[in-house]
């Protein structure tokens, strides 16, 4: 048992180290930027804002994650937790090497194991599949600003914490429970949580008047560039 892994997320926290890994990306370059030519980093004169960037990508990102996860179906890198042979999603692999039936189809090799498992890849990919829909199909209204960011982060939480209840059991070399939970587990609660305060922030700038599209395409409005300091 080591609690202090859930601080380190190279170990054990699966996709919420990528997301740790861009929010230090973006929090960087809110404050820094580097000068071309050069390649030197210089301090902005005023921090740039986050969240419509953040938004905007979230609003397309759910699309490569599509592909992404797409590509862990394929080759099913994300074994879970045991199943029955008759579990509809269950995942027929192999005991071990060479065990089950193989089939070759060109250089594409197709095995039916016999240790059914559930696929963590392919239920987060069926999940991606539905995110990407709903993002897409509000693409074209106008919607305010830190929309997908929120709905990203209430959505991903609960799915992703409940699929970890199928991850590999900590027996058979899984991750370590905390509490009974795993580390990524704890970062869906901190991202839920995240997602609350997000609402209640966004509320905040709006009973403000603080127009972050405005911000961002004419940042010379000292008054609204200082009320977008902390965005």
């Amino acid at each position: 048992m080591r609690p202090w892994s859930l601080l380190m997320p190279w170990e054990g926290l699966s996709s919420f180290g990528g997301f740790v890994g861009a929010l230090a990306g973006i929090v960087a370059w809110r404050y820094f930027v580097v000068d071309e030519g050069h390649w030197r980093w210089r301090r902005r004169e005023r921090p740039h804002p986050i969240l419509p960037y953040a938004d905007l990508v979230l609003s397309v990102f759910p699309l490569g994650w599509v592909f992404g996860r797409a590509g862990c179906s394929t080759v099913h890198d994300h074994p879970g937790a045991r199943a029955t042979a008759d579990t509809l999603l269950a995942v027929a692999y192999p005991l071990r090497p060479g065990d089950g039936a193989v089939i070759h189809v060109g250089f594409i090799q197709l095995i039916y194991g016999h240790d059914p498992r559930f696929d963590l890849g392919f239920l987060e990919f069926l999940f991606t599949i539905v995110l990407a829909a709903c993002f897409a199909l509000t693409w074209r209204r106008k919607l305010t600003v830190g929309t997908y960011v929120i709905a990203a982060a209430l959505a991903y939480a609960p799915v992703r914490f409940a699929m970890d209840f199928l991850r590999i059991p900590e027996s058979e070399g899984g991750d370590t429970r905390y509490l009974g939970l795993t580390p990524a587990q704890f970062g869906c609660i901190g991202l839920f949580l995240y997602g609350l305060a997000m609402i209640a922030y966004v509320r905040t700038l709006r009973a403000r008047g603080v127009d972050l599209e405005k911000s961002v395409l004419s940042p010379s409005n000292p008054a609204q560039g200082e009320a977008t300091a902390t965005v």
